[in-house]
Parts: structure tokens; C-alpha cells; sequence
């Protein structure tokens, strides 16, 4: 199961026929939302406040800048885009990085003074008989972008990270490097040399459920036992495999992060409310921590000799 990444667009009234073409081109890469759509700006709720929840919620934005205005700058009347869309950009700009706030602008405009230099993606006009494969261009270059930074990995203020890197270092990491110097495991009262051995980890794609629960269902309805990796006379590692695999000097070792559980009390202490249920708020910056929980996981499992080729990631439906 792959999770996309989440990306907020912003234009003024009049651009959001641009809006609708870069969700267009994005969305097979990105999970989009305008503005415009529901949930975005609640009613009774100040348009300031709404869009700092935004900032919270969303890895990307995509700020669209129209000729909406004029502009005198010098006694030198040149277009302008709306305020609110540069103010925007401003903000998701601070609060995301540079590397992860992007603005798409028609050719003609004039930007502050303070943009001077920034690579900005353009298009002609909008009425440009190319119009959407102009967008589509503009699009090709924020994914470009977004992919060359593979691997560099942004704290926020939730777990996500510093979890992903615990379970690593602490758990997995231990287990393989135990297991390469010694395949010796334990499992029903038996203990047994294996051949080889492969670990996957199933990351849930929601957590909504304690994961102690999810691990219990998973192993009651797949007949899942325990594995256990000594490492030494005091300390040893649980996972598990399929009972019906046991007899195999070939496993497959599986495990569950239930360390995700301080994940999923952070977002519910920061975006949660006091109402019985679930909001799409939590379900936007959920899915959006699982994926970076997964992607700085994966990094480090690949630039490690112990882990690399041996243990895979999967979100999954537990």
C-alpha cells in the first residue's frame, strides 16, 4: 500500500481555474486539496486560524500567482498577483522550508522584491491555447524537485521520525546483526539454526486501535507464534512467523512497530478533539506520519550492510 504524500493549493477566486490544472497534473503523485474545497476554511472559523491548521496537516504547497491586480511599484504600474496568495505563500514557505513551498506564477507578474532570485515555474497567460500543458510542465518540475531530495528527511513536531529511528537502532538492528553472526532462534520451546532468513515489517496504515490489539488479532487469525533472538544470557529479542512455517530452516520473520502507538497520542494531543470519534484533520496528518515513518525506516535499513536486502516495509490493512 502506498501512501502519498499531502499537498495543500492555494489561489486567489479568480485563479482557480489554474488550481484545478495543478491538482490535475499532481494528484497522481500527490494527495491534493484546494482551498476551495470543503473542510479547508470551516464556517465560524477565522480565515488566519484555518490556514495555520493547514500548515499542520499538509508535507507540501502549491501557491498559485494570476494576474489578478495592478501594481505601482516606483510610479511603474506592472500586474500583481493577490496579496493573500503571496501572504500565503509566505507563510507555508516558513513553515514548511523553501524545499517544500512552491509557487506557480503567470509570466507577466511582478514579484516582491524579496522573491528576487527564487526559481519560479511559469506560464504565459490563461488563455494560452497551451494553457494545461504549460501547467503540466510547471507540475513536472515541483515533482522534480520534491524527488532530488529523497532521503533528506524534515523534523516537525511530531514523532515520526526520531520513532523510526529508535525502532531501527533498538530493535531491528540488533536482531540482524544477531542473526548474521548467529542464525540461532527459539520458537515453541525449541531453539534451531537457520539457513536463512528474511524479516518484514508490517506498518498499519491506520492507528487508530491500540497497536498491542492489532498485534493480537494479527497473530489469532495468520496463527502467528513467537520467535525469539537471543543475543545474549539476559536479553533476547521478540518477533514472530507463521506457526506453519517453523518447520522451515527458511523464515520469514514479521513484526509490528507498536511503538506507533506514541505516534498516533501526539496527533491525538495536537489536532484531536474532545468530541467522541475521529477527524479528517487526524486522518490527513496520520497518513502523512505513517509514510515518513515508513520512508526514514527504509533509508536507514538500505545504507546498513546488516539490514540491506534482508528486511522490507509494507503498510498494510491490520
Amino acid at each position: 500500500m502506498d501512501i502519498k504524500p499531502t499537498l495543500f493549493i492555494g489561489s486567489s477566486s479568480e485563479g482557480l481555474k489554474i488550481a484545478e490544472l495543478v491538482k490535475k497534473h499532481l494528484s497522481h503523485f500527490a494527495n491534493c486539496t484546494i482551498w476551495k474545497e470543503d473542510g479547508v476554511f470551516p464556517p465560524n472559523e477565522n480565515y488566519l486560524v484555518s490556514l495555520s491548521n493547514a500548515l499542520s496537516l499538509y508535507e507540501y504547497g502549491v501557491l498559485v500567482a494570476t494576474s489578478d491586480d495592478k501594481k505601482v511599484s516606483r510610479k511603474k504600474q506592472s500586474d500583481a498577483a493577490r496579496d493573500n496568495v503571496i501572504f500565503e505563500f509566505g507563510l507555508f514557505m516558513g513553515r514548511l522550508g523553501k524545499q517544500k513551498a512552491f509557487m506557480i506564477k503567470e509570466k507577466s507578474l511582478l514579484l516582491p522584491s524579496d522573491l528576487s532570485g527564487v526559481s519560479v515555474p511559469e506560464f504565459t497567460e490563461e488563455t494560452a491555447p497551451d494553457l494545461d500543458q504549460q501547467i503540466q510542465i510547471c507540475c513536472q518540475t515541483i515533482i522534480s524537485s520534491i524527488q532530488s531530495r529523497v532521503g533528506l528527511f524534515d523534523g516537525g513536531i511530531y514523532p515520526s521520525i526520531p520513532l523510526a529511528y529508535g525502532y531501527f537502532t533498538n530493535s531491528i538492528l540488533p536482531a540482524c546483526r544477531q542473526l548474521e553472526n548467529e542464525k540461532k532462534v527459539k520458537a515453541k520451546g525449541e531453539e534451531k539454526i537457520l539457513h536463512s532468513y528474511k524479516f518484514k515489517v508490517l506498518i498499519p496504515d491506520d492507528l487508530r486501535n491500540d497497536m498491542k490489539d492489532k498485534v493480537t488479532v494479527k497473530k489469532s487469525r495468520e496463527k502467528w507464534i513467537q520467535l525469539e533472538i537471543p543475543t545474549s544470557p539476559t536479553r533476547s529479542f521478540m518477533f514472530y512467523i507463521l506457526e506453519s512455517d517453523w518447520g522451515s530452516d527458511d523464515l520469514t520473520i514479521y513484526d509490528i512497530p507498536t511503538t506507533l502507538n506514541a505516534l498516533h497520542q501526539t496527533i491525538h494531543e495536537f489536532v484531536g478533539s474532545t468530541s467522541l470519534g475521529r477527524s479528517a484533520k487526524e486522518d490527513i496528518v496520520e497518513k502523512r506520519e505513517i509514510r515518513s515513518f515508513q520512508k526514514v525506516l527504509e533509508y536507514q535499513l538500505n545504507e546498513n550492510a546488516f539490514t540491506k536486502g534482508v528486511v522490507e516495509t509494507e503498510i498494510v490493512d491490520i
